[in-house]
């Protein structure tokens, strides 16, 4: 599914609950591009850069001018329950520490 059409098999319950599932096909990546954060998170890919924006998402690491978010850190950003960036980011600095 990329831009929120599912593709053939494609389980998208509760799409941030299934972003470590079996069901996603890049679930080994360790860098995601914005299509497969949408997937991930069942939203379009435009919603993806909105959040982006809004401070609602991670930032992503760049990778030449591609953007790329690390699996790892969008499956805790989900289990943590989604917060604003800052907020993310600054459990992050304080576990890190």
């Amino acid at each position: 599914m990329c831009n929120g059409v599912p593709e053939n098999g494609e389980d998208t319950i509760n799409g941030f609950a299934e972003i470590e599932g079996p069901a996603v096909s890049w679930a080994g990546a360790l860098l995601l591009d914005a299509c497969q954060v949408a997937d991930a998170l069942s939203a379009f890919e435009r919603r993806i850069w909105t959040l982006l924006a809004c401070g609602r998402l991670p930032a992503p690491g760049r990778l030449g001018k591609s953007s790329r978010w690390r699996a790892a850190d969008l499956a805790g950003w989900v289990a943590a329950n989604r917060p604003a960036r800052g907020r993310w980011e600054a459990t992050e600095q304080r576990d890190n520490q």
